[in-house]
């Protein structure tokens, strides 16, 4: 972890000079986590070490309770995704409003309503 620091300190003349991240994702979990491609968690833990807001790229269609990992895959290292946790993610961006992720469950009940 000291050498990530070490080399985000040596980088941030050149990448972070800007004001926010944006992160698309596949899915938003119920505890506000949400699952991106590969090298999403690095550059959170980037840009909270910075702190620049990581803002996250969602349609609440993509709000789940449970995702089905890919079990075999991440034993052998070819998992396209990785989880980001909810304490990186600074908002949701959705087709209805900027969200925290700690409402992604206000989310979900929502959408279980509509489809009663």
């Amino acid at each position: 972890m000291t050498n990530f620091f070490q080399m985000a300190v040596n980088c941030k003349s050149n990448f972070f000079q800007d004001s926010m991240v944006i992160l698309g994702c596949s899915a938003v979990l119920s505890n506000g986590c949400v699952i991106a491609p590969k090298g999403s968690m690095l550059l959170a833990l980037a840009a909270k070490a910075f702190n620049i807001p990581v803002l996250v790229v969602s349609q609440t269609y993509k709000f789940v309770d449970k995702v089905q990992s890919s079990g075999r895959m991440a034993l052998l290292g070819k998992q396209s995704n990785e989880t980001v946790p909810s304490d990186l993610v600074t908002a949701i961006v959705t087709d209805i409003r900027v969200l925290p992720p700690s409402s992604a469950p206000a989310v979900l009940k929502a959408k279980a309503l509509d489809l009663e």
